[in-house]
């Protein structure tokens, strides 16, 4: 049996055995969120700064852009979902025009380290059945 006769008519693959499980998961709370948040949310799940000043255009210097570009569209999405607190401080800033800067202070919550870290067990699932299929089965077809 070939990879094309398990994908066109027999059982599911391993593969796909793993990716139908995602629903069901912490995991598939990040893939319900909007692409903007889940790249936001990444930057985040990376990111070293648990703060940052906010530039006028609104987007937050947290040394991860992906953390950074769409921040004003993705994080009050982020909040409803639960996987993020933030707050906002206003700071002395000697040398700027107003004499002041808003900061950033953002929190991951015990729900988005348990999202995050579920995503990567799912990954890696997904890495080990598509190994394991291809074990089986073959190569992908390109």
């Amino acid at each position: 049996m070939t990879r094309d006769d398990v994908e066109k008519t027999g059982p599911m693959t391993r593969e796909q055995q793993v990716r139908d499980t995602l629903p069901n998961r912490l995991a598939g709370i990040e893939w319900k969120i909007s692409h903007r948040a889940r790249q936001v949310f990444g930057g985040l799940c990376v990111c070293g700064r648990s703060e940052g000043p906010i530039s006028p255009s609104g987007r937050p210097f947290l040394g991860k852009s992906e953390a950074e570009w769409h921040w004003p569209e993705a994080h009050e999405e982020l909040r409803e979902a639960g996987l993020i607190e933030f707050r906002t401080e206003e700071r002395a800033a000697p040398g700027s025009v107003t004499g002041r800067t808003t900061y950033l202070i953002w929190n991951m919550t015990r729900k988005g380290l348990d999202v995050m870290d579920d995503t990567r067990a799912w990954r890696r699932q997904m890495r080990e059945a598509r190994d394991a299929d291809e074990a089986e089965l073959g190569p992908r077809a390109a």
